[in-house]
Order: C-alpha cells, then structure tokens, then sequence
C-alpha cells in the first residue's frame, strides 16, 4: 500500500501531470489552422522545398555533412536533421512539418508549466521551497498558457523555418530542468544530471545559436537557490559555482565562434552602425518586446531598423525609464529573489540578438523573444496566483478565473489571427506592406515573386517597381523583373534587367541562364550560346541541357 506521505506524493505529482497536460492540449488545438499554412517565401526554400541535401536520406555520410553545413547564413544541425526526417515522412507536403512544430511547440508548453512548478520549489520560499498545492498549480496553469496562447509566439511556430526556435527551447527547458535535479542531488545522481544539463545544452546549442547565455543562466539559478541547495560559502562558494560551468562555458565560446563564421555576411562592421546608434537600439528593443508581451498588436514579419535621424528620442528616453523602474521594482520586491531572477534572465536571454552585434536588416523579431519570455510569463503567473491566493471569498476566485479564462480566449483568438498571416508568402508580405507602406523592400520583392510564381505579372511588376524603388543593388530583383518581361514578351525591358543582374551578380549562373533564354526568344543566338555557356560553366545544368539541346537540333552552336 505504501505510507501515507509516499501517497500523498504521488497523488501530487498525478495532479500536476494533468494539470500540465491541459495547457499543452489547449495550445495544439488553438495552433491547429495552421496546419492548412503552406511554405512561405523567406527561408523555408533554403531549409525545405528548395534543399535538395535533405532529401538524400538521414546516412552517415549525411550526417558527416550536417555537422560542417551552413544553411541560410547559420549553423544548426540538429534543426536540418529534423527536416531530413520530416522530407522522408511528408516528402514535400507543408501539412507535416506544421505539426510537428505545432507538437513541438506544446510540448515546450508543458515544459514551461513542470519548469514553473520546480522554481516554485526551489526559489520562491526557502530552503524548504513550496510543494505542489493550489497557488503553485495556478501559476504553473498561467504561465505555461501565456507561453503557450501567447500571439508573439507564432512566428516561431507557424513558419516552418522557424523549427530552430522550438528545437532549441525544447532542449533548452530540458536542460534547465536537469540543472534543477542535480543541485538537489548526491552522488552518482548529481554526476548523471550533470552531464544531462551540458549534453541537452550542446543539443540546444546545434539546434539554433540562441542557447549560448545557457551558462550565465545557470549562475542566476545558483544565486537565487536558498542556502540549502545552494551549499557553500563565501569565496569557495562562488569559485565551485564557477567552475562547474566552465563547460558550458567552452560551449557558448564554440557557439560565438561558429555562429560569427556562418553570419559573416550579415554582420554590420562596427564602423557601419556607430556605438550611440547600437545602444538606441539595444534599449528600445528590451522594452519593444516588453510592450509585444503586454499589447501583441501589429506584430510583423520584419520590424525595420530606424533611421540614423531617429534615435535617442522620446521614444529612447521612455524605454530607457522603463527599464529602470522595472530593474529598481525587481530589486525591491518582497520576493526579489523571483522577481529579480526572472527580470535578469529576461535581459541576459536577449543579449545575443538584442542589437550590440547586428545581424541583418530587422531592428526586432517576434521569434528573438520565444526563449526569453518565459520568464516574464512565469513571473506574470506568480504574480496573478499571489493575487488569486490572497482573494479568501469565493465570488473573488471566481471572478479572478473569469478574467484569467477571458484572457486566454483573447491571446487565443489573436493567434489564430496571427496565424492567417504566415498562411503564404502573399498574406505574410502584405500584411507587412500594411504596416510599413512603401519602406520595407524585402516586402514588396518577396510578394513580387510569389506573384510571379502564381503568372499574375501585373501584379508582380507592381511589387518589383516598388521594391526597385527602395533598393536598387539587389540581383535577384532584376532576375525576377527580368523573367516576367520576358513572359510579358517584352524583350528588351527583360534583356536590360538581366543584363543588371549579370552586373550585379557575376557568380550566380542563373542570371546567366535566364539572360541566354530571352536572347534564345528574340532570336538572338550570337548572344544567347554565350550567355547560356557561361551558366553552364558556373554549374547549370539546365543551361548545360539547353546547350545540348541546340545542337541536335541543328542549331549553329558558336
């Protein structure tokens, strides 16, 4: 039968598994449209429908591969892996993929609503922490539902690139979790979760960059533990916790390193975004994902950098305030080893995408504030089950749940909305376009070919004469605006987009290959065998096939 204590256990552990079931539950079925989402046109090309190294099968010399490959600029072999086994389960059909992000993405929910519970028993009460009982419950049920219903949230789960957000969390929750269990352990237990947190960190790691602040995380833990976890004192004390983490920190040092190498062409040198600019951005986006969290309105694909005129102004001065008085609050609050904790984990989880090293042409991104949110929703559910608690009539609780099941149905019917948006490259562009009209080109070129794809080309020489409008060096535009008046049988227009993108872009073959087949439909050999040549020098096959193709049928091939 077993003693009372073990039962009483045990049917609190049974309460807490299905308790965090249903948040999880609730976050699949909410994500469910998305499954009728298709690929979009950004970066699912290069990771899925257009990759043909995932479709060669998941063998020794593929992996042998993965580990060295870069793709789109990053290093993450776990992710493409991932994808390997979607392509050999769905082939090329976006139903799949879409759910195993969306299986991914609840069970991260789940996660967060078992991580809750142990930050409940390990840092909110003392040494003795606080069992599983009504208000930890609470807590765990809203911060593991504002993770998980959350419309931020959905780039990171409804855009089949982003599997790289929902891996890396996924191991990364786990390897919190492990760290847990190992403070709390003795010997050969605590050596086994030892290394469970460095090999969940290294898979976190391999499945997107954003992992690396793991280490200065874990020392949060360690100074926020009650003394009789965290063992030691003084000097000794501190140097144990340090050097524990000198793993981990190997790792992040290897991650940096690897990551500076696959995004070297992205980076921004120091020189092309002056020290003053980079702070402007770096305050303003600790508070832009802060407001993203308590308003998620006009959330965007693509949030543009501002302007060199635009910085440190009110806008500047209001976040900078902003960010103060929260740090000032947390350091004062009653529970300030909580409270403290979850406002440092927030700052230290941003720092790598937050702005000091830029990388690309977003100032912000919804899928950047996927890992460090949880602890601005974990203090959030503290916060609202202490209110919960406190309310001793039961009118009070039951108002309290209203509000709290009130709020879950709007974060829900926002994500569904949100959703609608990353349904295909013409909802995502243009929903950008109606944010930021006339400033954002990838918006208006992204569209264009999407356009162009689907034959309306009225449509698509809008979008590209817009977009050309905006930024004028960019080959792939010209290719594209290019092949549509070639479509269009205007001939010359075409020749003189191709010829720009062949200036533009002397090594990609495709300008090439495409300038030979409008020259081939004007009837110019003298220019086209040329052309198509040089493709086909460059690694074109199909140029190579259409070369072939001219002499046998007696063309005069000079």
């Amino acid at each position: 039968m077993g003693s009372a204590p073990a039962r009483m256990r045990l049917q609190r552990n049974k309460t807490a598994v299905i308790s965090a079931l249903l948040p999880a539950v609730i976050t699949f079925l909410v994500y469910l449209p998305a499954l009728s989402n298709g690929f979009v046109e950004w970066d699912d090309a290069a990771y899925v429908y257009a990759n043909p190294d995932i479709q060669r099968g998941v063998d020794l010399g593929f992996l042998k591969w993965v580990l060295t490959a870069r793709t789109v600029d990053n290093w993450h072999p776990l992710t493409i892996i991932s994808y390997a086994i979607d392509y050999s389960i769905w082939g090329l059909d976006p139903w799949g993929y879409h759910l195993v992000n969306i299986i991914l993405h609840a069970a991260n929910t789940f996660l967060v609503f078992v991580l809750t519970l142990k930050v409940s028993e390990s840092l909110l009460t003392g040494p003795e922490g606080r069992k599983v009982d009504f208000y930890t419950l609470a807590a765990a049920s809203i911060a593991s539902l504002l993770f998980g219903l959350h419309p931020l949230h959905v780039e990171s789960v409804a855009t089949i690139s982003e599997r790289k957000d929902l891996l890396c969390a996924f191991f990364f929750l786990l390897s919190l979790l492990a760290y847990f269990k190992y403070k709390v352990s003795f010997s050969g237990q605590k050596v086994f979760y030892y290394f469970a947190t460095l090999l969940l960190f290294i898979f976190a790691i391999m499945s997107k960059p954003m992992a690396i602040t793991l280490p200065l995380v874990l020392l949060l833990i360690d100074f926020s533990l009650p003394g009789k976890i965290a063992t030691g004192s003084g000097t000794a004390k501190i140097k144990g916790l340090v050097l524990e983490k000198i793993p981990f920190s190997l790792v992040s040092v290897f991650s940096a390193y690897v990551t500076i190498w696959a995004q070297e062409k992205q980076l921004f040198p120091a020189y092309a975004l002056p020290l003053a600019y980079r702070l402007d951005i770096v305050v303003r986006g600790y508070a832009f994902y802060l407001k993203k969290m308590l308003v998620p309105v006009a959330l965007a694909p693509l949030y543009p950098l501002p302007s060199r005129s635009d910085f440190f102004n009110s806008g500047f001065l209001i976040s900078l305030f902003v960010l103060l008085a929260i740090t000032v609050f947390s350091a004062l609050a009653a529970r300030k080893r909580l409270y403290l904790t979850a406002w440092l984990y927030y700052l230290v989880t941003l720092l790598p995408v937050i702005g000091f090293i830029q990388v690309g042409a977003q100032a912000a991104a919804d899928r950047y504030a996927y890992i460090p949110s949880l602890s601005i929703f974990m203090a959030a559910g503290f916060c609202a089950a202490s209110v919960i608690e406190r309310t001793q009539k039961k009118t009070g609780r039951l108002a309290a749940a209203a509000v709290l099941a009130a709020l879950a149905f709007v974060l829900a019917f926002q994500t569904v909305r949100q959703e609608a948006v990353w349904k295909d490259t013409i909802s995502e562009w243009s929903h950008e376009i109606e944010l930021y009209p006339g400033r954002i080109f990838p918006a208006y070129k992204q569209r264009g070919m999407a356009y162009a794809r689907k034959g309306e080309y009225l449509k698509a020489l809008e979008d590209f004469n817009k977009a050309a409008g905006l930024y004028q060096e960019d080959a792939v535009l010209y290719r594209f605006r290019g092949i549509v008046y070639g479509q269009m049988n205007n001939l010359g227009q075409a020749v003189e987009d191709l010829r720009k993108a062949v200036s533009l872009d002397p090594g990609d073959a495709e300008n090439y290959y495409y300038l030979g087949l409008v020259y081939l439909k004007a009837g110019d050999l003298d220019n086209a065998v040329p052309n198509l040549k040089t493709a086909a020098g460059l690694g074109s096959g199909e140029a190579q096939t259409r070369l072939d193709s001219l002499k046998h049928s007696g063309g005069e091939v000079p």
